[in-house]
Parts: structure tokens; sequence; C-alpha cells
């Protein structure tokens, strides 16, 4: 049981990104800098990332977690663009879905440089 709510929070970025994106289009308050949509992307993205190495990293070698990571962060992504196509004033794009995958990958080789400087730092 306790294993299994280290899921939770993974589930509940997920629906929070659903809920997001079910959202008709313009009613999302955004900042009005260029690529604020991008930004968005890119740290929900990673945040979910984050969660998916939280869920897995007990039971698998790091490398191979953050490859998991960024497969279900991508997989997602793409299907939350695809379910963005059914939602009105909304529309899928693929610099979107690429913004999602850079955070994913962002994060995910952000995690494991900072293992890999940590454990040179135990050894010292």
């Amino acid at each position: 049981m306790v294993k299994a709510l280290r899921f939770l929070p993974m589930f509940l970025v997920m629906a929070a990104i659903f809920f997001l994106s079910a959202q008709p289009g313009g009613t999302l308050p955004m900042p009005s800098f260029p690529g604020a949509d991008k930004l968005a992307h890119i740290i929900a993205y990673a945040a979910l990332a984050a969660t998916v190495i939280y869920a897995f990293a007990p039971k698998r070698r790091p490398a191979v977690c953050a490859l998991i990571a960024i497969l279900i962060s991508a997989a997602y992504g793409a299907s939350d663009e695809w379910h963005q196509g059914f939602t009105p004033g909304r529309d899928v794009s693929f610099y979107d879905f690429l913004a999602d995958c850079f955070g994913a990958v962002l994060l995910a080789g952000g995690w494991l440089l900072w293992l890999r400087a940590r454990r040179r730092g135990q050894r010292q």
C-alpha cells in the first residue's frame, strides 16, 4: 500500500494537466511575454517527470528511471495534445509536444547529473 502511494503525485500532476487542457481556449490567464505557453509546458512536464521519477526510483537504476520518466511524459504529452484537439478554442501543436518532451528531458537529465555529483561528493 505504501509503495502504491508513491504514484499518487504522478496521477495528481496528470489530472492537473488534463484539467488545464480541458479549459476552452483563451480562458487560462497567461503571462504576456513571448513563449510563455511553451514555458508553461516545460514546467508542467518537468513536474510530471519529477513525479514519475519519484514513483519509480526505489526499484530502478537511475538511468532506467530517467528513461521511464521521459517516455511516460512524452506519451502523456502526445495524448494531451490529441485531447486538446477536441477542446473548443484549443488546437494540437507539435511545438507544444516538443516543449513537453524538453521539460521531461531537462528534469530527468538534471536529476541524473545531480545524482552523479552527489556520488562524487560522497567519495571524496
